[in-house]
């Protein structure tokens, strides 16, 4: 090979790397699952839609909550789709996975049995419905809990993946956390009582410094 011809390699070699690490970084928002998932689809679908995703690994994509009940501790990691903030709205008319809730300890303070969930949010004109998809770590079994859920109107600008711990409450096996979806905060409270009060999760953000 002559010296013109392996400098039009070396370039090529370049143009291709910088392609894949373009494309590493993912441009695009969080990718939908390979096959159409509704209320109808297995539990198992959905946890294996979201196996094939992404999760932050560290702040402020990730938070850490620990809970002592009834004598018995047990810690909740909320880690947000690395892709979050470059998924579009309207990618939510289809259902995306935005979260990855991992609950270790002897038993859950938090809803969900011990073990890992998924927060899959799906828009429902223009409301947006949680739902927690959950695989019992000791046993294998699945399931599902709806979750209250808010898709706050004020927008909110964030570059990389971020996720808060705003509240909750240990009696009630509750937590408010926000993710940004969209360009909104997307707020679920894992409860099986309560409802979440739009002007008191804002609030709650405001002081936590991520809302004007």
């Amino acid at each position: 090979m002559n010296a013109e011809a392996q400098r039009s390699h070396v370039r090529m070699l370049v143009v291709a790397s910088l392609a894949g690490f373009l494309l590493a970084c993912g441009k695009a928002g969080i990718p939908g699952p390979s096959i159409a998932l509704n209320d109808s689809s297995p539990d198992t679908a959905f946890l294996s839609y979201g196996n094939s995703l992404r999760f932050a690994t560290a702040a402020p994509g990730l938070i850490t909550v620990s809970r002592t009940r009834n004598g018995q501790s047990s810690t909740l990691t909320i880690a947000s789709e690395t892709r979050l903030p470059k998924t579009k709205s309207a990618d939510y008319a289809a259902g995306r996975i935005i979260a990855k809730f991992e609950t270790r300890g002897a038993t859950s303070g938090f809803g969900t049995p011990v073990g890992t969930a998924y927060l899959w949010v799906k828009a429902n004109g223009a409301n947006h419905v949680g739902t927690l998809f959950w695989r019992n770590s000791a046993t294998g079994a699945t399931g599902r809990v709806n979750v209250q859920q808010l898709h706050l109107p004020t927008a909110y600008s964030t570059k990389e993946a971020e996720c808060d711990e705003l509240g909750g409450s240990v009696a009630t096996d509750t937590i408010i956390t926000c993710c940004m979806c969209g360009g909104h905060w997307n707020c679920p409270m894992i409860a099986a009582l309560g409802a979440i009060d739009r002007q008191y999760v804002e609030g709650l953000l405001r002081r936590a410094g991520k809302l004007p």
